[in-house]
């Protein structure tokens, strides 16, 4: 019996640590990134530069 539940224990832990390993990456490159795949915001309007007046 010792021996199946050592075999039931690795087919759960492999999947559960690569799924783990997997979500962690993919949330920590999300978490990374997540000001970059922000769109920017178009610039405000602005007044056209004045010239000085002439004396």
């Amino acid at each position: 019996m010792a021996s199946s539940n050592r075999t039931l224990f690795r087919w759960l832990l492999i999947p559960g640590l690569s799924l783990g390993l997997f979500l962690l990456f993919t949330l920590g490159a999300a978490w990374v990134t997540r000001f970059t795949d922000a769109p920017e915001e178009p610039p405000g309007p602005t007044a056209p530069a004045r010239e000085p007046p002439r004396a």
